[in-house]
């Protein structure tokens, strides 16, 4: 039954039967109080999320180390120009992916010859490598 393994046993009583159903191991009881336990924690995390709003959850995101920089210091501002000035690729056969640009593959002359035309775009990918914030 879908990957679990669900027992019924018959447990007698006087005058009836009684269900004990239990899910690996686990007794219908205790099930029933670890998905009790769940609904409250999720009850209790809605009420609270409340009082952020996305305008001020995503400021404060933004204030983080990982992504505030002073202005034109990112990775980005760096790579910005250069990619700006490059010109379109080659029309090709192959879809130009990192993976699938290789000095064996058929249009390898056309793509080198087209990376070679942004001499620029070398010294800002090695100066962006330098940043740590994109």
């Amino acid at each position: 039954m879908l990957g679990l393994d669900l027992l019924h046993s018959k447990v007698p009583t006087i005058g009836s039967l009684r269900w004990e159903s239990t899910i690996r191991g686990r007794s219908s009881t205790m099930i029933t109080l670890q998905a009790g336990m769940v609904v409250v924690t999720l009850g209790m995390g809605v009420l609270d999320a409340g009082s952020v709003s996305p305008t001020n959850l995503a400021s404060k995101l933004n204030e983080h180390a990982s992504v505030s920089a002073p202005e034109g210091q990112t990775a980005w501002a760096a790579l910005a120009p250069a990619l700006r000035a490059l010109s379109a690729p080659p029309d090709t056969a192959t879809l130009l992916r990192q993976e699938s640009v290789w000095p064996g593959m058929p249009e390898w002359a056309e793509i080198s010859a087209w990376a070679a035309s942004a001499p620029d775009l070398r010294a800002a990918i090695a100066e962006a490598a330098q940043r740590p914030i994109f």
